[in-house]
């Protein structure tokens, strides 16, 4: 569940921002079936209704599954930004353990 209320806030943010045209990749598998409607898993649950209410929306969301190894950098940044009390983070500068991770996620593709 935690997947898919993190899938439901960041398409509820995209959609505030303003973005008309979105990938949105992630490394869940069956949470990106969920969301595509390719799978039968969770039917009924009112979270799952409301993702997919939010994709009807005026606008064009792709969701694609990438592989784990494809996304370390995103999930390192959530990491980093997991304990913030003080809402949204803004880093002034590329945090040190980044550019490795970029390396690795480049091999990996």
């Amino acid at each position: 569940m935690a997947e898919l209320w993190a899938a439901h806030d960041i398409l509820f943010a995209v959609w505030n921002l303003g973005f008309r045209r979105v990938q949105f990749e992630m490394d869940n598998l069956e949470v990106a079936w969920i969301l595509e409607g390719q799978s039968d898993a969770l039917v009924g649950c009112s979270l799952v209704e409301t993702i997919h209410l939010l994709l009807t929306r005026s606008w064009s969301v792709s969701i694609c599954h990438i592989f784990r190894m494809q996304n370390m950098v995103a999930d390192r940044v959530v990491a980093l930004c997991r304990d913030s009390l003080s809402g949204p983070m803004v880093f002034d500068s590329v945090p040190s353990v980044l550019p490795e991770l970029v390396r690795k996620e480049a091999v990996s593709v």
